[in-house]
């Protein structure tokens, strides 16, 4: 699925589409998005579209962050 590109997306609201395409599709728990928080998209830097997934991946960061 290419969740980079917001052509594509059922939601035009980057949070609506994380919530639906992350979040409710795989039935993520607590537990699985904190620990999603902590993935390093560095790691995915030479890939195509980088850009696009690294500022999703900051939305989800910020709508998903855990109190500390």
């Amino acid at each position: 699925m290419e969740n980079w590109n917001p052509e594509g997306w059922a939601y035009s609201v980057p949070k609506d589409q994380i919530d639906s395409a992350l979040i409710h599709a795989n039935y993520f728990s607590s537990k699985d998005i904190e620990s999603a928080l902590q993935f390093d998209i560095a790691i995915l830097q030479g890939e195509a579209h980088y850009e696009l997934m690294a500022q999703l991946f900051e939305t989800f960061k910020q709508e998903y962050k855990q109190d500390e």
